[in-house]
């Protein structure tokens, strides 16, 4: 069965392309998220991909030696004219599927549920799905799983477009002199203010500049940053070698990236994905530092709950096995009695 086609592809493709993300190497944020797919849905297989114009490309892989797959067989091409997630217990049980090379070879695919991946402008661009080579369902607890997975797929992609700009903007700008990155600030004023979380400091780490951005996050206002040493936001949570990295790096130059613990200033605690470019004087000594960063509090309370929803479901396993053993032993102990006393009877001569 020949795969329908996408509604607003034309727009969906150009949506696409502005993420930058088709034929990039593996990254560890998408790679975390495919593995979180495969062991909550207990699927030996799944995908982070996207569709292009003529193929399904694959960001991220578990268990499955694949970098993409022919739009005219892609099970994702159909996945994204889905509002919702899509799963199909038995593919031969499917008119549009069973016929499918991805069903009758390798990889045998007999169980797909996957879940769209829909950017905040609602175009479709890829799916991200768990593939099984037997028959079977999602519980509800997967199918929650996997959505919400799906939703931080697309919120890792947004954080990685966001930044992407400003970065190359800024390693641009490293060299130059500081009227040239006031110039820069007072041009993209307005895009940092929306978009980041915006500060300089200089050499030492007192704070010369903050955006409005920074100022709601921390809860303090710019008379109470600007002055003081950038400090005063830190929350103690990263350990002295986490620091020293980053210090070391910035001082030697180069442009460090990272995600962040702070502190605002009624002591709740939020994460900051951060970009630290130094800038560099004459003699090529950073004097000052540029630092961008996103909100990503809910991203990682969103991973903590996943990490905590994995380390239940393996303690499920463990007492599942462990009540299995206990059955075993509880049921061997007896049948192994009547079974010893059915063969004395079998070997016994018996009257009336």
């Amino acid at each position: 069965m020949k795969n329908p086609a996408i509604t607003n592809e034309e727009e969906r493709l150009i949506a696409l392309s502005k993420y930058q993300i088709l034929d990039t190497l593996p990254e560890d944020e998408f790679d975390r998220i495919t593995n979180l797919a495969s062991f909550i849905c207990q699927s030996p297989m799944a995908l982070i991909s996207f569709i292009d114009s003529d193929r399904q490309w694959v960001k991220s892989r578990v268990g499955l030696d694949i970098s993409e797959i022919p739009r005219d067989i892609s099970f994702s091409t159909i996945t994204i004219n889905e509002d919702v997630l899509f799963e199909i217990p038995d593919t031969l049980n499917d008119n549009r599927f069973r016929n499918n090379p991805l069903v009758t070879g390798e990889p045998n695919v007999r169980f797909y549920a996957a879940v769209p991946l829909k950017n905040p402008q609602g175009y479709k661009l890829g799916s991200l799905c768990v593939i099984d080579s037997v028959p079977r369902k999602l519980s509800p607890e997967q199918k929650v799983a996997l959505t919400t997975l799906g939703q931080q797929v697309v919120t890792q992609m947004e954080l990685r477009n966001k930044t992407s700009f400003l970065e190359i903007e800024l390693n641009k700008l490293a060299q130059k002199k500081i009227d040239t990155l006031e110039n820069y600030l007072n041009f993209y004023k307005d895009a940092l203010d929306e978009t980041s979380i915006v500060a300089i400091t200089d050499q030492k780490g007192i704070i010369e500049y903050v955006n409005k951005k920074f100022c709601e996050l921390s809860q303090y206002t710019k008379e109470e940053l600007i002055g003081n040493d950038h400090r005063m936001v830190n929350s103690g949570y990263h350990s002295k070698a986490f620091i020293k990295n980053l210090w070391t790096t910035i001082a030697n130059g180069k442009i460090w990236r990272g995600e962040v613990k702070n502190k605002a200033k009624d002591g709740s605690l939020y994460w900051l994905d951060a970009t630290i470019v130094p800038f560099l004087n004459s003699e090529g000594k950073p004097f000052k530092y540029f630092a961008i960063r996103q909100n990503i509090t809910q991203k990682k309370k969103l991973e903590l709950e996943l990490v905590d929803a994995k380390e239940k479901a393996e303690h499920s396993v463990i007492a599942k096995n462990i009540f299995l053993s206990n059955m075993s032993h509880e049921i061997r102990t007896p049948m192994n009695a009547i079974i010893g006393f059915a063969d004395l009877l079998e070997q016994s001569t018996l009257d009336e």
